[in-house]
């Protein structure tokens, strides 16, 4: 379950996130089993975030900055939103794909989940 602290943080909004994000770096924000559904994440300052079973249904995620140390393992999302006022969502399938720690996608020494957009057709 979602550390309630960090919940509420976010329900602030981004600004009051990233301003408390930039005072305590060294904390790894738990966001386990979350529900985002129609969130406004545009912005977010998550790197390292857990995200374990996070529901993002209908969120946006513009300019969200998350890396290699996140963990989105078992989150669930039936669409997303890539840009904020967006007339139409962007489908979305959380394909768990290899993220390598130079950004590279595909196969490396040591890597780690990341995800992979696919739009309809």
């Amino acid at each position: 379950m979602a550390n309630q602290e960090h919940l509420a943080l976010l329900k602030q909004g981004v600004e009051v996130w990233n301003e408390w994000r930039e005072k305590n770096p060294e904390i790894r924000l738990d966001l386990r089993w979350a529900d985002l559904i129609e969130a406004n994440l545009s912005g977010v300052q998550a790197l390292g975030t857990n995200f374990e079973g996070a529901i993002f249904t209908g969120a946006c995620i513009e300019n969200w900055n998350i890396n290699s140390e996140n963990n989105l393992n078992d989150t669930i999302c039936d669409y997303i939103y890539l840009k904020q006022n967006q007339a139409e969502s962007k489908t979305l399938s959380w394909h768990l794909r290899r993220f390598c720690s130079n950004g590279a996608v595909g196969e490396c020494d040591s890597p780690t989940v990341s995800i992979a957009v696919s739009t309809p057709i």
